[in-house]
């Protein structure tokens, strides 16, 4: 059995890094864990908690993992949602755009995707900015290749 996280990381950063922002001059912020507390930022994506859970057989080494991406947006006075729901459908269409397409990582084979679990968190208001969140879920089986 080999740790796969490192690698999970740079495929899910290369599959969110190009996603354009509502302003269509750059991309959306990508980070792992935890955006940094620094910025003032009107939407980002953290990915995180890489979970992974032995389901190895006699002749193979192969994980379940769960990996959550959130997605975070802030607009003043109003936030109606579409831009978190841009975003989510864009972070869709890299990590998950059919049952056949999967993200390619060193070490290993990921061999099935799933969304298993969503989550649109009710908006918070403060100073007049309205913060809404966006968690998805996604459960891969990753076969490795090596060891």
């Amino acid at each position: 059995m080999i740790d796969l996280n490192w690698s999970l990381r740079k495929a899910y950063y290369s599959a969110l890094s190009d996603i354009p922002d509502a302003a269509g001059t750059g991309y959306v912020p990508v980070y792992y864990f935890a955006a940094p507390p620094n910025k003032n930022m009107t939407e980002y994506i953290v990915y995180r908690s890489i979970t992974n859970k032995d389901e190895s057989t006699k002749s193979s080494s192969d994980t379940r993992t769960f990996i959550i991406v959130e997605i975070y947006t802030k607009q003043m006075n109003t936030n109606p949602g579409k831009r978190v729901d841009e975003i989510a459908a864009a972070v869709y269409d890299r990590v998950y755009p059919n049952q056949n397409t999967h993200l390619q990582i060193e070490g290993g084979q990921i061999v099935t995707t799933q969304m298993t679990f969503e989550l649109v968190n009710p908006y918070n208001v403060i100073s007049g900015e309205v913060y809404l969140s966006r968690f998805l879920t996604f459960k891969h089986i990753i076969y490795q290749t090596s060891d």
